[in-house]
Formats: C-alpha cells, structure tokens, sequence
C-alpha cells in the first residue's frame, strides 16, 4: 500500500509563474490526492492497483499539462 506521503509526492507540482494558473493546478493537485488516497484504501493490492496508479498519475498530468499550455 502506498503511504499518503507518497501519494503526495507522486501528485504535486512546481509553483507556476500566474496566480490564477496556480489556484487551478493546485486543486488538481488537492483532487488527485484525496482520489489516490481513496483509491488505495478500495483497491487489493493487485497488478490492476499499480496500472491505476499510473494511469491516475498520466490523468493528473494530462490535466495539468492542459492548464499549463492553455493558459
């Protein structure tokens, strides 16, 4: 099981350079963390949890990259 520490790590960002970008991908960030740590207490440890991950981590990323290149 992952620890929320990690989770963490795996779902934060470094600040941007507009205050209102900032506020966006910060609750991103918020969103994608409280997911994740949801997502780990449901889900057995499994081959399926580690591809999850990923792709919550490629979804977060996707939705940041968005914010960041449109802004």
């Amino acid at each position: 099981m992952l620890t929320p520490q990690t989770i963490h790590h795996l779902f934060t960002n470094h600040p941007p350079t507009s205050d209102a970008a900032g506020k966006k991908l910060d609750a991103i960030t918020d969103l994608m963390i409280e997911t994740a740590n949801a997502l780990n207490e449901l889900v057995p440890e499994s081959n399926e949890k580690a591809e999850m991950f990923g792709k919550l981590q490629e979804c977060s990323m996707w939705a940041k990259a968005g914010i960041a290149r449109n802004w």
